[in-house]
């Protein structure tokens, strides 16, 4: 005690908070862990996990399984999955689609096709006037090869309503650009045709269809030759053109005359929405004798 009485306190070492937790964390610890004041109590109910299912869902989730023999999360799932899988099923059926190529260069009527490059150029002015005519195909790439065995011929495969595909169309190597151009004219109807699901065809029929779409191609650039890779003098086409009205050959020339006295007074849309239909040309509108579809 003071003089006066009052109590006094010994003198203690002051340390600041920070310096004991850096000097006796270890100790600390272990007061604070074994303090009867800080040790956690037993639980009095035994901890659910936070993401655990309550009572509830259980229940719904046992009344679902015995109904439709899953849970209808599950059930959702697999119909998720199964949907992917026909989507990609049914994205794998259609073919890439890719830009078809534009023309390079110009080329003479008479010049020898006799490169895959040329082939294509024609093919795609071709693509350009019938896509004019409503036959267009899109972006849809077409393989073409050069061959020696044929003019032409289009590949084609599958049966199926929306599973036909156009494996290539052939093109003899070595002809004239302005006959290459007819003959892909002619095969690229064909194409056409298959791939917008058309019916078998009688063979006059679709190849008469054939020679008409080479014949509105000829006509295409007797009328408009500056849009085309094409170079062709007016006299060269009008022979074409008479070549295909004059055929004899029974498929081709029967057919022509048919199918071009059929679109006499109509479109060729409504033409071939009427094969489509019915599998055979519509009646022809004008009775009297057509005249020839290349006069201008």
């Amino acid at each position: 005690r003071s003089a006066s009485g009052a109590m006094l306190r010994p003198a203690l070492p002051r340390i600041w908070p920070s310096a004991s937790l850096v000097l006796f964390p270890s100790s600390l610890f272990l007061r604070r862990r074994h303090s009867p004041a800080t040790s956690p109590q037993p639980p009095s109910a035994p901890q659910t996990s936070l993401f655990a299912p309550s009572r509830t869902i259980l229940v719904q989730r046992r009344a679902e399984e015995a109904r439709f023999g899953l849970p209808v999360w599950k059930l959702l799932g697999l119909g998720f999955i199964g949907v992917c899988g026909a989507f990609r099923w049914w994205a794998n059926t259609l073919p890439t689609q890719l830009p078809a190529p534009a023309p390079a260069q110009s080329i003479e009527a008479e010049e020898a096709v006799d490169t895959t490059a040329k082939a294509h150029d024609i093919l795609t002015d071709v693509r350009r006037v019938f896509a004019k005519h409503g036959m267009g195909c899109g972006q849809l790439p077409l393989r073409l090869k050069l061959c020696g065995h044929l003019e032409g011929r289009a590949v084609i495969s599958g049966g199926g309503r929306g599973r036909r595909r156009v494996e290539s169309i052939e093109l003899a190597s070595g002809l004239g650009a302005l006959h290459s151009a007819v003959v892909l004219a002619h095969e690229y109807t064909h194409a056409w045709l298959w791939l917008h699901d058309f019916p078998p065809l009688p063979a006059p029929l679709e190849e008469g269809i054939c020679e008409l779409g080479a014949f509105l191609y000829l006509l295409e650039l007797l009328h408009a030759p500056s849009e085309s890779c094409l170079i062709a003098e007016p006299a060269q086409l009008r022979e074409g053109l008479r070549r295909i009205e004059a055929n004899v050959r029974p498929p081709y020339g029967s057919g022509f005359r048919s199918a071009a006295a059929s679109l006499e007074g109509r479109g060729l849309h409504d033409l071939l929405c009427h094969v489509r239909e019915h599998g055979s040309l519509p009646p022809p509108l004008r009775s009297s004798k057509p005249s020839s579809m290349s006069k201008e």
